[in-house]
């Protein structure tokens, strides 16, 4: 999946494009948009469980700290 392309990007299309990504560890997209507390161009920050983070860290082009 491609990040929004450069030019005018709304929050509302980071949160759906991170949104998006952490679906497909959660399953479910509501519960990926509730997780989600932060958000900036380059990275986002949700509150999930240790097996969830262990599975998002695995996703290609995720970085987890």
């Amino acid at each position: 999946m491609d990040k929004p392309g450069i030019g005018v990007v709304t929050k509302a299309q980071m949160v759906y494009y991170y949104a998006q990504i952490l679906t497909k560890v959660l399953g479910n997209e509501k519960d990926a948009q509730m997780c989600i507390y932060h958000v900036s161009w380059k990275s986002f920050c949700c509150e999930i469980d240790e097996e969830s983070t262990s599975n998002l860290a695995s996703v290609p082009g995720v970085l987890s700290f």
